[in-house]
This record gives C-alpha cells, structure tokens and sequence, in this order.
C-alpha cells in the first residue's frame, strides 16, 4: 500500500516536472505549432491519469503522477495556451 509519504514524493516530482516540461514544450510550439503540442500534452496527462488508479509501487506512481501526468500539464498549461491564442488576435489587440 502506498502511503502519504510516496503520494507527497511523486507529487514533488510532479511539480518539478511540470515547471522543467512548460519551456520544453513552449520551445516546441513555437517551432512547430502550439497544437500538436496540446495534442501529446493531453494524451500524457490522460495517460497518466488513467494509470493512476492502477499503480501498487512508488516507482510506478512517480511515473504515472510525477512525470506523465505533470508533463502532459506542462504541455498544456496556460502559457502554451496564451501563445496560441495571441496568434489568432489581431496585433493591436495583443
């Protein structure tokens, strides 16, 4: 049984994760469009959350919530979104 200990543990990672994956993937959008990123950024997160429930060790669970799941929400987190959307705003309302 995974105690809160592990939970707080891949959570950190996740955290961390999350801050490393948003200028990795703000890179990438900006050289190959912000959709495809969305698009992997959505299926890592539903990935890992799908594999949540389902873990029974710490190692399997800081890669379900601590990189998958933090990843995919790098991948779609609100900078990625504000890019995309800009471009679609004219230049003197942005």
């Amino acid at each position: 049984m995974l105690g809160i200990v592990s939970i707080s543990f891949a959570l950190a990672i996740g955290q961390f994760i999350w801050g490393i994956a948003q200028p990795i993937f703000g890179a990438i959008a900006d050289k190959k469009g912000s959709y495809g990123v969305l698009v992997i950024g959505a299926i890592l997160l539903a990935g890992g959350l799908a594999l949540t429930p389902f873990v029974k060790t710490e190692w399997s669970l800081i890669l379900a919530m601590g990189i998958l799941s933090a990843a995919g929400a790098g991948a779609g987190s609100y900078s990625i979104l504000i890019g995309a959307t800009a471009k679609q705003l004219p230049p003197e309302r942005r």
